[in-house]
């Protein structure tokens, strides 16, 4: 079974010049993650001059060294949308996403996006030195890049990833890992993969791990309040070894955390994980959909 691979097989770095190859992600989220990096980010220019010295890289991906126009002196920038067409394919659109970011910071970009047949591909995009973020959506029809439509679309998954002051403030940023225990309550999720599932206060807990990762999927024991797409979490974990299988996820520093909240209401699917002082996460309301952006 393939595990992981080094992530650069399944993103790829994006130069400055634009080239290259998880709704809801709340504001409380967000806000949490912008203020641990402004208590712990440090002294951009002399980071920059660092990675020019040593060529560092960041999962096996080599961090930016241009000047060029996709550098931004730290303040939230939102991409221009200047573009004189919008995009038809995904591959444009990936390519207009990457130009609209101005940040100093390893990109880590999805190269497949799952969109519909006869949809297209668009995202609104936020920046800053330390830290960027990509909204991506599904509209009927070509839209810009951070125009006023491309928010009306249907949101396929959030990326971002944020820079912190070491590797050690960034491990810090990743909770949630746990070793499943498969010598209780064990249960057979297929691929040779087992995993421990347990029940408190009106949630199932379906707990496993795939080489670095955690995997957690909650659901409700209630029928009322079943995920009309995902009803049984049993069968979603089962579907996610099965795909696992076949897919690659990125290859944490250290760990990795994805955790499901298959409910009818608020669903939300969080894939994070670490490597060196960045931290990446997806974010989707459709845990397959999350899985499809993550890996390759």
């Amino acid at each position: 079974m393939k595990l992981y691979k080094v992530v650069g097989t399944s993103f790829i770095a994006i130069s400055l010049l634009g080239l290259f190859g998880c709704e809801n992600n709340s504001s409380s989220s967000q806000t949490q993650h912008n203020n641990s990096t402004v208590e712990n980010h440090t002294d951009q220019s002399q980071q920059d001059k660092t990675r020019q010295a040593s060529g560092k890289s960041t999962n096996g991906v080599q961090s930016p060294q241009n000047s060029g126009s996709n550098q931004s002196s730290g303040n939230d920038q939102t991409g221009s949308t200047n573009q004189k067409t919008p995009p038809k394919t995904k591959q444009e659109a990936l390519n207009n996403i990457a130009k609209q970011l101005k940040t100093k910071v390893p990109l880590m970009m999805p190269k497949n996006v799952p969109v519909d047949v006869g949809k297209y591909l668009t995202a609104t995009t936020t920046s800053q030195a330390w830290h960027y973020q990509i909204k991506l959506y599904e509209t009927d029809i070509p839209v810009n890049i951070n125009s006023q439509d491309a928010s009306k679309g249907t949101l396929i998954a959030t990326v971002e990833g944020t820079e912190y002051k070491d590797i050690a403030s960034a491990e810090k940023a990743i909770s949630g890992y746990t070793q499943a225990d498969i010598s209780q309550n064990s249960v057979d999720l297929g691929q040779s993969i087992k995993g421990t599932m347990d029940g408190a206060m009106g949630h199932s807990y379906i707990l496993w791990n795939e080489g670095s990762w955690s995997i957690n999927v909650d659901s409700p024991n209630d029928p009322t309040y079943q995920n009309e797409i995902y009803p049984d979490g049993l069968k979603l974990a089962q579907k996610i070894v099965a795909y696992l299988n076949d897919h690659t996820l990125p290859a944490p520093q250290k760990n990795g955390v994805i955790t499901i909240r298959n409910w009818q209401q608020g669903p939300e699917t969080t894939i994070e994980w670490q490597y060196h002082e960045m931290t990446y996460q997806i974010t989707s309301p459709d845990p397959i959909k999350a899985l499809e952006v993550a890996t390759h």
